[in-house]
């Protein structure tokens, strides 16, 4: 004989979905009374038609809409009390398509080890079906997948062959199967015996290697960041990666130089990304009355701007 009162459920809203996003998670206690049994003492079950995934922990309802889906999808949610008083509701779940691309992060860097050695560091903003594609100058590159969700492939640049500009592509489906792209081009150079000049591929940026800062084991290797990597606060402005010496301090300064382009701010100077006090901080820089070029002599490479 069951006592008391079932418990009654709230009228249950939509709820909007994307097809083949991360499991998303609603809490039912909000949707259900019982005038004599606490809400913790209830216990929930939940059946799901086909093209959608839900379970039931303790009060909460975790729900997933497969990639591919669209339409609509209803879930058939059952509350039971302890004395076996039992009420049942449905629940509209709308699916929206994903129609965005993943977009990747890219880090151009030095292998630890191998000298010749080129790494790219690709960090997708979603989750990808497989390794991406990846493609230097139209060959195709082995890549492995990270346990960070990240994803790794290298290339051979030897010292024989000096200053190099590659093109990097990069191809890469969600579980929604939008592809995304990502095009990067990077200035490659020894400087181990005589210094010398890496444009960046604009040429917006040089920088200039004297024969004091030749060192041996130096490749200069510049880039120009995408919207992902640039640091806050970059006002719209080419951020740019200038790296000689796997990051650590040079032993010689060198010059970076950024030529502004006609129209721009006369008070425009260099800026350099502080990764310690995470901001942007200023560099004495001088101008070429002839050329416009702007210069900054530094002993650290890292990130550059202008400003």
């Amino acid at each position: 004989v069951r006592g008391g009162q079932a418990p009654e459920i709230v009228p249950l809203p939509q709820i909007l979905l994307t097809a083949g996003d991360p499991e998303q998670q609603l809490s039912l206690s909000s949707f259900v009374n019982d005038p004599d049994t606490p809400k913790q003492e209830l216990s929930w079950q939940v059946q799901a038609e086909p093209g959608i995934a839900a379970r039931i922990e303790g009060d909460r309802l975790f729900v997933a809409i497969p990639a591919g889906q669209s339409g609509s999808r209803i879930l058939t949610l059952t509350v039971t009390d302890p004395q076996g008083n039992l009420t049942l509701a449905r629940l509209e779940v709308l699916i929206q398509q994903d129609g965005r691309a993943p977009q990747f992060a890219v880090e151009v860097l030095r292998h630890p080890v191998f000298s010749d050695l080129v790494v790219l560091r690709i960090e997708p903003d979603e989750e990808l079906v497989g390794v991406p594609t990846v493609l230097v100058d139209g060959d195709s590159l082995r890549v492995e997948a990270q346990e960070d969700g990240s994803y790794r492939a290298s290339f051979e640049h030897p010292p024989q062959q000096g200053e190099r500009f590659v093109e990097v592509d990069i191809r890469g489906r969600d579980r929604a199967n939008n592809e995304g792209v990502r095009h990067l081009e990077v200035g490659l150079a020894w400087m181990d015996e005589m210094g010398g000049n890496l444009r960046s591929p604009d040429p917006q940026l040089i920088l200039n290697v004297g024969d004091a800062a030749a060192r041996p084991g130096q490749m200069a290797i510049v880039y120009r960041l995408g919207e992902m990597e640039k640091p806050e606060g970059s006002q719209g402005q080419d951020v740019f990666s200038v790296d000689l010496l796997r990051g650590r301090m040079l032993a010689s300064p060198v010059t970076v130089n950024f030529l502004p382009g006609s129209g721009a701010d006369p008070l425009l100077g260099i800026l350099r990304w502080d990764k310690a006090g995470n901001s942007w901080e200023e560099l004495p820089t001088s101008v070429d009355p002839l050329t416009g070029w702007l210069a900054a002599t530094v002993d650290e490479l890292g990130l550059f701007r202008l400003g």
